[in-house]
C-alpha cells in the first residue's frame, strides 16, 4: 500500500487565504479596502481532500460568499496558475475559477 502525498488542499489554503486577506482588509487603512483583492493559487491541479471535487469547490464558493457579505466594497480575484498535467486537474482549475468569479 502507497500512501498519497502529493496534491493540492485547496478548502485548507483557501481558508487560510481569506484569513490573511480579511487581517490585512482590517488592519489597513480604510482605503484599501475599496482596492481590489486577489488570491494567487499555484497548484499542480490535483486536489488532496478527503470529500470530492463538487464539495471542495462548494466550500470554497462558501469562503468567496462569506468574503463579498463582509467586505462589499472590495472586488475579489482569483489568479490560478495550474501546472499539472492532469486533464483532471486542469478541469478542476478551470471550473474553480470560473465559479467564484462575480458576474
Amino acid at each position: 500500500y502507497k500512501l498519497h502525498t502529493g496534491g493540492t488542499r485547496f478548502v485548507k489554503a483557501f481558508r487560510k487565504a481569506f484569513e490573511i486577506l480579511k487581517n490585512t482588509l482590517e488592519s489597513s487603512k480604510k482605503e484599501i479596502a475599496f482596492r481590489p483583492s486577489m488570491i494567487l493559487l499555484f497548484t499542480d491541479g490535483e486536489y488532496n481532500e478527503t470529500i470530492n471535487s463538487a464539495d471542495i469547490l462548494t466550500d470554497i464558493k462558501k469562503e468567496v460568499e462569506e468574503f463579498d457579505k463582509a467586505y462589499p466594497n472590495t472586488t475579489f480575484k482569483l489568479l490560478a496558475l495550474n501546472f499539472g498535467k492532469s486533464t483532471t486537474g486542469t478541469k478542476f482549475i478551470k471550473k474553480l475559477t470560473k465559479e467564484t468569479v462575480k458576474t
